[in-house]
């Protein structure tokens, strides 16, 4: 790859330079996170219409008309209010609702109902000054390098920002951490049952197995996989996982299953994946651990993938800056738009557990 030096006079940049320098960033940015590639439904960044994404959807009219309180126990939210997926089980006889009788249309039946969504986009970025000395007598210094490590930075933060949105939306929840018999952690078979609970719920509330992903490639590219719920770990939650009797490594797997980036193995249905960033909290000698378990498509979001979602800024030395009589700094920034919304809560679940290392 190409390297930009910073530093010649003169703050703008030419259009075939600013693409490559977008691009280098985006690229970069795309490599590095996890979190967003989960996000697979993509809306386009709001234009002269304020700052907010919509998306509106249908309530399935076999949700709003057929769902019975069979399931209750393991959905958590309200099925007709936000049109959340739920497995359907009819009664015996209810056709019998519809027969029509001789010389009648019979009763008027039916519903449709659309519900909308909104969150709001909001602006990201960061900058930092680079000197005249820096320019003149650094070695090593270059402008790809500088986004480079800028984009390592902004990766830990955005992926954050999608994290954070999973687990505070998740729409399936169990908690371990607070049984009564102190072995039950991660590495146990309460973690086990957990775990296979929630593949349970999300089944049972309509979540379809993860079935693709987006890529690594700084554009909307999308990869398949093959088709189960994903579970996030911190790695040291992973090597918890590992000692969990119902834990299928790796070799284990059927020949020719493409693995995922950072996948371990997995229990049940669960394909477990280390996530650097995800979220662990450590005790007096014991960890909390958080599993997000997803299933396909629950966030919409706007992606900073693509052409024009990310920009890279660079002022030269000679800026016409007037707290800079001497030109002796520039500044090398970045910016974009970031905004996402989980419509389908009940597509997330999180399992929460204590380990020990």
């Amino acid at each position: 790859m190409a390297t930009v030096n910073y530093g010649t006079q003169g703050s703008g940049l030419g259009a075939q330079q600013q693409a490559y320098l977008d691009k280098l960033m985006t690229t970069e940015l795309a490599q590095r996170m996890i979190f967003d590639r989960y996000a697979t439904i993509q809306k386009s960044l709001p234009q002269k219409s304020g700052k907010t994404i919509k998306f509106r959807r249908w309530v399935p009219m076999k949700h709003l008309m057929l769902v019975n309180d069979i399931y209750t126990q393991f959905v958590n939210n309200d099925v007709e209010g936000k049109g959340e997926g739920i497995l359907i089980s009819t009664q015996k006889g209810i056709y019998n609702d519809i027969i029509l009788e001789e010389g009648s249309s019979g009763s008027e039946k039916g519903k449709l109902k659309v519900v909308e969504l909104e969150t709001d986009v909001f602006p990201i970025g960061m900058w930092m000054t680079v000197t005249e000395e820096v320019d003149l007598f650094h070695d090593m210094y270059t402008l790809s390098e500088h986004l480079r490590q800028y984009s390592e930075v902004a990766s830990f933060y955005i992926d954050t920002f999608y994290r954070d949105l999973y687990i505070n939306s998740a729409g399936h929840i169990e908690d371990i951490t607070g049984n009564s018999d102190p072995d039950d952690k991660v590495s146990s078979s309460a973690f086990t049952d957990a775990v296979k609970k929630l593949s349970l719920k999300l089944r049972i509330s309509g979540a379809k197995y993860v079935s693709s992903i987006l890529t690594s490639s700084p554009n909307y590219e999308t990869k398949p996989v093959w088709a189960r719920y994903v579970g996030l770990v911190h790695p040291t939650m992973g090597e918890a996982i590992r000692e969990n009797e119902d834990f299928i490594p790796l070799e284990k797997y059927a020949s020719g299953v493409k693995v995922l980036d950072g996948e371990i193995g997995m229990i049940a249905d669960i394909r477990i994946v280390e996530a650097e960033n995800m979220l662990a909290e450590n005790g007096d000698g014991t960890f909390k651990g958080y599993m997000l378990i997803m299933g396909h498509e629950h966030t919409v979001n706007v992606p900073l993938r693509g052409k024009k979602r990310i920009e890279v800024i660079v002022k030269g030395r000679d800026s016409k800056d007037k707290s800079d009589p001497l030109n002796r700094f520039g500044m090398v920034g970045w910016k974009s738009w970031l905004g996402a919304l989980t419509v389908n809560p009940e597509r997330v679940a999180l399992a929460i557990a204590n380990y020990q290392l």
